[in-house]
């Protein structure tokens, strides 16, 4: 027992030994938490781009109004170049945080957040229940919601319903009887064209090229997202706007229009037919009131039958350099509440993402026309999804304005274009 204990004492007396010669390193301490910027608030920036400045207006005011600490500034943006981004991407591209919230195309927001030009938005703080399918998806990228949806629209046919009624017709269902339609109505009659759409430089060319060359049977992009648009259906639809213009059907001088330009001469009764989106409604009419033009609403026209709109919409991103990401987020929910959605459906300026609001019967009661903007809504595609949303656009302008202005034939352009996009998709 005494050989047992004096064995304990030596073990232990080593042990202190070596305790004693070996340095200790403290392991460092984590916090206790970690900051929060979604808890960040003050005075925000809210930039637009295309146009839509104007109808943001009043809810600004009443956030404004609601929270005085907590102002936005909104600030519009000139869309230039054909594309409508060239303002919040440089500043994002240059790590800015000046534009707090931003408002984007459904079709930019991929290449932004795939930038890293966005701050993904919690699932927890952000519910996508109720809203477009369409809507959230183009919001999405790998997997998490970068934007909150704000608005959808889609491609319809504006059309003089008093011109139309007036010669026995009806509003067309394909390219055909719109062509007919307008040789019935313009017949004596001198200073009015048949069709104009955003063509030229404009933003939306893509849109009215991809509705031309989808209502022939062709496409841009296969469902695997590889470039398919050198096709003999493809060439029909986009010969079918080159043909207009070469006819004079379409005004020559509408390539370099701008969407505004287009509906101040459909506004002023210079044309039968606009191609142009549900929102554009709401500034389309004072000429019509003016001088009692009846104005129609239908969906876009087709090489055999009713043409594919295209699916658009605006989402509601927050800069990933932004200050003051809790009161972004409160606003960016405040713009896209049920409240809001209502207000702007209702002004005609925008399109509901909220999906119960397209058949809120006191809301068509207001607003009749977003029964119109339901039924294209079923039948719209959006357009391709990529990370490189500016050079895909830029790629369709340049292969197809030389083809509407008579420089190039359709089936060429699209061999070359199908070749650029392989580049760009790749």
């Amino acid at each position: 027992m005494r050989t047992l204990h004096r064995r304990q004492v030596l073990t232990l007396a080593a042990g202190l030994l070596l305790a004693g010669c070996t340095t200790s390193t403290p392991t460092p301490s984590s916090p206790s938490s970690t900051h929060d910027p979604w808890t960040d608030r003050g005075p925000i920036t809210f930039a637009v781009e295309g146009g839509a400045g104007a109808s943001l207006q009043a809810p600004v005011k009443a956030w404004n109004t609601a929270h005085p600490n907590e102002p936005v500034t909104l600030l519009e943006l000139p869309s230039t170049g054909g594309v409508r981004t060239p303002g919040l991407a440089d500043r994002a591209k240059a790590g800015s945080g000046e534009y707090t919230v931003v408002l984007l195309e459904s079709a930019a927001t991929t290449e932004f957040a795939a930038k890293g030009w966005l701050t993904a938005l919690p699932a927890s703080q952000f519910a996508t229940d109720g809203m477009d399918a369409r809507a959230v998806a183009s919001a999405t990228w790998s997997d998490a919601l970068y934007a909150y949806p704000f608005s959808q629209d889609a491609g319809l046919l504006y059309y003089r319903a008093d011109l139309v009624e007036r010669s026995g017709g009806e509003a067309p269902l394909t390219w055909t009887e719109l062509r007919s339609t307008c040789s019935r109505v313009a017949s004596g009659r001198s200073g009015l064209s048949c069709y104009a759409g955003q063509l030229g430089s404009d933003p939306d060319l893509t849109s009215n090229v991809a509705e031309a060359i989808w209502s022939a049977g062709g496409e841009l992009v296969s469902a695997e997202g590889t470039p398919n648009v050198d096709t003999p259906a493809a060439a029909v639809g986009l010969r079918w706007l080159a043909d207009g213009v070469n006819s004079g059907q379409i005004p020559p001088a509408s390539l370099g229009w701008s969407a505004d330009e287009a509906r101040r001469q459909f506004d002023s009764g210079r044309l039968v037919f606009l191609r142009d989106w549900w929102s554009a409604g709401a500034r389309l009419g004072s000429g019509a009131t003016a001088s009692g033009l009846k104005l129609g609403t239908t969906g876009v026209p087709g090489l055999g039958s009713a043409g594919v709109p295209v699916w658009s919409g605006r989402n509601l991103g927050i800069s990933a350099k932004a200050a003051n990401k809790g009161t972004a987020g409160d606003f960016v929910r405040f713009l896209a509440s049920t409240e809001q959605q209502r207000s702007l459906a209702s002004l005609g300026v925008a399109g509901p993402v909220r999906t119960e609001l397209l058949t809120d019967q006191d809301l068509l009661k207001t607003r009749p026309s977003l029964k119109t903007l339901a039924t294209a809504l079923a039948t719209a595609r959006p357009l391709p999804t990529t990370e490189n949303y500016t050079d895909f656009t830029k790629a369709c302008r340049d292969a197809v304005v030389p083809v509407l202005e008579g420089e190039r034939n359709a089936a060429d352009a699209l061999t070359g274009l199908q070749q650029r996009l392989g580049e760009i998709l790749k």
